[in-house]
């Protein structure tokens, strides 16, 4: 095999890498929304919940705990538009929306899984559940809602 450079001194090399990533502290968050639930984080000294969770409030800087939250939301908003997700082969339409989930107090940018025709501002939205070995290669590619 012959290795040749081109003008400039460079040589077209490709790289691969595979190593495994761990969650840490977000390990139940990620193991739920793998079995369809939602958890988000609360604040034991002003009792605010957010979603995602966070690992401390933002307000009173101290740990917060995780929270299971009902799975369901109001859509407040939503675009469609030509994506490729991470590790996807192909580009395909996709909604996405700001929800405001039931029982947290920020809204979230989540992916929807319905025709555009079918969603109205204000619609109720619940988290789909997976069909098992749903072969998503990031857990957080399971946060899709669809219309109630």
């Amino acid at each position: 095999m012959e290795f040749r450079s081109d003008e400039g001194g460079r040589m077209p090399i490709n790289l691969s890498l595979s190593y495994s990533h761990g969650f840490g502290a977000f390990t139940p968050f990620f193991d739920a929304l793998m079995q369809g639930r939602i958890l988000g984080s609360r604040c034991p000294v002003c009792d605010e919940v957010r979603f995602p969770p966070r690992m401390r409030c933002p307000t009173h800087h101290i740990e917060t705990n995780m929270t299971e939250l009902t799975g369901y939301g109001r859509l407040l908003s939503w675009t469609t538009g030509p994506i490729r997700l991470p590790q996807a082969k192909d580009t395909t339409p996709l909604t996405f929306g700001l929800v405001q989930l039931d029982g947290a107090i920020n809204s979230t940018l989540v992916r929807i899984d319905a025709d555009e025709t079918q969603l109205i501002t204000g619609a109720l939205l619940r988290l789909q559940r997976l069909k098992e070995n749903s072969g998503l290669p990031h857990p957080i590619q399971a946060l899709i809602f669809q219309p109630v």
